[in-house]
């Protein structure tokens, strides 16, 4: 107590001085003193973090243990040692909830170069990992916060505290899909331990990298399977999921294609489902399946009008260009972007006619920016040329707003206007409502004409 007072009556003391003025300590201090003390491990006098840094360990304020970690690391080697020390003392078996909430502060330690703290973080996981304390470990497997959760999972099977079957019962009632993928993972790695019942629980499991392993283990330990745990497979929205599913059914005698044409035929399903059926007939390679793609276009529905689309896309390629034009105008904004990525992705060709009448047709203002955006392949003043002359009144509500973007980018372009489109720009300048003065000033300036 009379160490502790000592420190508190030092930096009092260095507190005082102005050099050592500090705003957030001055204008807005902390009523309690422990939260003051946190604010003085990150002043900017290392003599002053030190002895903050120290107080908080004599005291044993748990809640600063974050603030006491990230000292560890500290520029100032006096400060390094004194928040080692201070650490050290909560090494009780009171504190070992506190000790593990904090294991993702001291892993990030290991990335710091200041110093070796390989040390503190081993003393503190062999605390830990005692029999008294290792219950703490287990139970924050299903911790809300996902970077204690792993950080408590990395420590349980690095140090094999428990066994995979005990993690697993655990770690699968996690919130965190990672957690229970590598609680997973580490399961199959013991075939002894991988029961019937788990298996058909980690079909189910809503993360697909999970589904994923377990298919892929089937597949290489070549694991008899009831068809009833793979046909909802078939329906997943993995293609992965889908095709693995799909392979083990074909080895059992079961069709995948007279699934997938049974579930897109149904219409007592829903759209998304019938549309990934008709994804997964694509995937295995069903010579009606183009057919089928085309007449699902003038469904209402986005999700089968997207698979259909993708199938389209898949099969013809640049042929595809067409049907691409005609989803632009869809009334989905989706299914725009997904047409704005596939004529990126695919290079297919554009003109400045086809992006004109897009936009002519554009039923929102966002599809109408998309048509903006791939003008941008061309021309700068190309583009400013789409921006004045189309006719969508929907498109009129950011005009202004989009000329104005396109201004401040003008001393950015390389390219200077041919004499057609200064030409163009002229009329469409003189009578455009949208241009304001300064705008209107900026490109006159380029285009030769006050």
């Amino acid at each position: 107590m009379a160490t502790e007072l000592f420190l508190l009556r030092q930096l009092d003391a260095f507190m005082a001085e102005p050099n050592n003025w500090d705003f957030w300590y001055s204008q807005k201090p902390e009523p309690d003193l422990a939260k003051r003390l946190e604010q003085l491990t990150r002043h900017h006098n290392g003599h002053v973090r030190e002895r903050a840094v120290l107080c908080l360990g004599l005291m044993g304020t748990v809640p600063a243990l974050p603030a006491l970690i990230e000292r560890v690391n500290d520029w100032a080697m006096q400060v390094r040692r004194a928040a080692r020390t201070s650490i050290l003392r909560f090494i009780k078996p009171e504190n070992a909830q506190s000790l593990a909430n904090c294991l993702p502060n001291l892993f990030r330690l290991l990335d710091g170069k200041r110093d070796d703290h390989q040390s503190l973080v081993n003393q503190i996981i062999h605390f830990l990992a005692l029999s008294e304390n290792r219950g703490v470990l287990l139970d924050i497997l299903v911790s809300q916060d996902k970077n204690v959760a792993r950080a408590a999972l990395r420590v349980l099977l690095e140090h094999q505290i428990f066994s995979e079957d005990v993690l697993f019962q655990r770690a699968k009632q996690s919130n965190d899909a990672v957690v229970r993928l590598v609680a997973t993972n580490a399961l199959l790695m013991r075939p002894a331990m991988v029961t019937t019942e788990r298996i058909a629980r980690l079909l189910k499991d809503s993360y697909a990298p999970i589904k994923q392993a377990v298919l892929h283990y089937i597949v290489e330990e070549k694991l008899p399977v009831s068809p009833s745990l793979l046909l909802p497979l078939l329906l997943d929205r993995n293609e992965l999921v889908r095709k693995r599913a799909a392979r083990l059914l074909t080895a059992g005698d079961v069709s995948p294609i007279k699934c997938y044409i049974a579930a897109f035929h149904d219409n007592s399903r829903k759209a998304e489902e019938r549309g990934t059926a008709l994804l997964g007939l694509d995937e295995q390679k069903y010579e009606h399946v183009i057919e089928l793609a085309l007449n699902s276009l003038d469904c209402s529905s986005v999700a089968m009008y997207k698979a259909a689309l993708l199938v389209i896309v898949r099969n013809l390629q640049e042929d595809a260009r067409e049907y691409l034009l005609k989803a632009f105008t869809y009334p989905s904004y989706t299914i725009a972007r997904m047409v704005v990525k596939t004529f990126v992705k695919l290079k297919l060709y554009l003109t400045m006619a086809d992006i004109q009448q897009s936009l002519e047709a554009a039923p929102t203002v966002k599809h109408a920016e998309l048509c903006f955006a791939l003008a941008r392949r061309f021309n700068e003043w190309n583009q400013l040329i789409l921006l004045l002359s189309h006719t969508n009144i929907k498109a009129n509500e950011f005009t202004p707003e989009a000329v104005a973007r396109w201004t401040l980018q003008l001393n950015r372009f390389t390219a200077q206007p041919s004499e057609s489109q200064k030409r163009e720009l002229l009329l469409l300048i003189e009578k455009h409502p949208a241009i304001t003065h300064k705008d209107r000033g900026c490109i006159m300036q380029f285009i030769g004409s006050q």
